[in-house]
């Protein structure tokens, strides 16, 4: 799948800091992938309806709250990045397309994906700005995995998975996916308990009733279950 987008873009991100830092390797120790979710709860990522477990007490954790709140902290003293929405969209979908057949290998490796799960609808908030991008997840019911997927501005209706993604998820998402394609997609590993942790203790604040980019294709993070 191609996605046409300025390709300096994130450079640029990248050398004026509007770029979160690039996670460090997680911790080793456990998979973060814990099982699926409640039939009556309704599926919580567009890959998979996982539950992805992480810890409050570990350093990875304190370390992603301390990141979290520093960004946070930034947001309100100097105002969020200066790229406007589209651009941080772009950034998103130009990360996932450009290794768009790791992403489907990795869930289908692990039999992700289910024929209830191929479309999602992703909306993205950042200051007064608001857009949603579609993501079409075409399942082979006879092979029991997914053939690709595609990312458009057309909608799609009744959609099986929904999520917002607001303000400084936004700006860290791009990222996120460079940083989780690196640590475990390409090298078809395990997420680990060490790495959701950190991401989860990120998000701890200034993201009220917002979900990230991770949740939103693999699943509901969760203390459950460890």
């Amino acid at each position: 799948m191609s996605q046409q987008t300025n390709p300096t873009r994130r450079q640029v991100l990248r050398r004026t800091g509007a770029g979160v830092a690039t996670v460090a390797t997680a911790a080793a120790g456990g998979t973060a992938l814990a099982g699926r979710g409640t039939a009556d709860s309704g599926p919580s990522g567009l890959f998979a309806d996982e539950e992805i477990s992480y810890s409050e007490a570990t350093f990875g954790y304190v370390t992603g709250l301390m990141t979290g709140v520093r960004a946070w902290a930034s947001n309100e003293l100097t105002g969020s990045s200066s790229l406007r929405l589209e651009g941080h969209v772009d950034d998103i979908v130009e990360e996932y397309c450009d290794h768009e057949q790791d992403w489907v290998s990795w869930v289908n490796d692990r039999d992700l994906g289910s024929a209830d799960r191929q479309s999602a609808a992703i909306t993205f908030e950042h200051g007064d700005e608001e857009t949603t991008r579609y993501v079409r997840a075409d399942y082979d019911t006879s092979a029991e995995e997914y053939a690709g997927t595609t990312f458009s501005t057309d909608a799609v209706d009744d959609p099986d998975i929904t999520a917002t993604i607001r303000g400084i998820a936004v700006e860290n998402a791009a990222d996120e996916l460079a940083d989780l394609h690196a640590e475990f997609i390409k090298p078809n590993e395990d997420i680990s308990t060490g790495y959701a942790s950190r991401l989860a203790g990120r998000y701890t604040i200034g993201n009220s009733e917002g979900t990230h980019i991770t949740s939103s294709l693999l699943g509901e993070f969760s203390t459950e279950g460890l």
